[in-house]
């Protein structure tokens, strides 16, 4: 515990998010959704690891409710790797993707289009607030297929070209 409720799981931050994922593909496997990912970071690089469990956590419920309707199941895949500037991770599942959205809109506060649902329009809102409050980061919604989303995470990496 660095003093300040977040702790630092930089020297073994490849296998603490292989383990959680590990855990997480379980837990999605038995709804029907099939979890792949790659983690190419070294264990040197320096990074709280909280709040992208989080942030995972938090995409692979929104894929769970507007990818994968009626239990139908999917994959989602991701992406962890270092450059110059840090960590970026890359998210994509293969369900619907973002039909009818403001992409303009689509981190705002309460902005949903499954309303009638009972869904708030928060989800992508934490998300971005985690990555920016907490690592200083970006999140850039990409083109499909499916939902994709890349997060920018800027970080000390260490042996990354430039």
């Amino acid at each position: 515990d660095a003093g300040d409720g977040k702790t630092d799981f930089s020297a073994n931050l490849p296998v603490t998010l292989d383990n959680f994922l590990s855990t997480l593909a379980r837990q999605q496997g038995m709804k029907g959704i099939r979890l792949e990912w790659q983690i190419d970071i070294d264990s040197t690089t320096t990074l709280v690891v909280e709040g992208i469990i989080d942030v995972i956590e938090e995409l692979v419920a929104n894929s769970q409710v507007h990818a994968f309707m009626a239990g139908n199941g999917g994959t989602v895949r991701i992406l962890m790797y270092a450059n110059a500037g840090g960590v970026v991770l890359e998210y994509r599942d293969d369900g619907k993707g973002p039909i009818g959205v403001d992409r303009s809109r689509v981190f705002a506060p309460f902005y949903t289009t499954a309303r009638s649902e009972g869904h708030m329009g928060l989800g992508l809102n934490i998300i971005q607030n985690t990555v920016h409050g907490l690592y200083r980061g970006k999140c850039t919604l990409l083109p499909g297929p499916g939902f994709a989303l890349r997060i920018e995470l800027p970080c000390k990496v260490s042996g990354t070209a430039s």
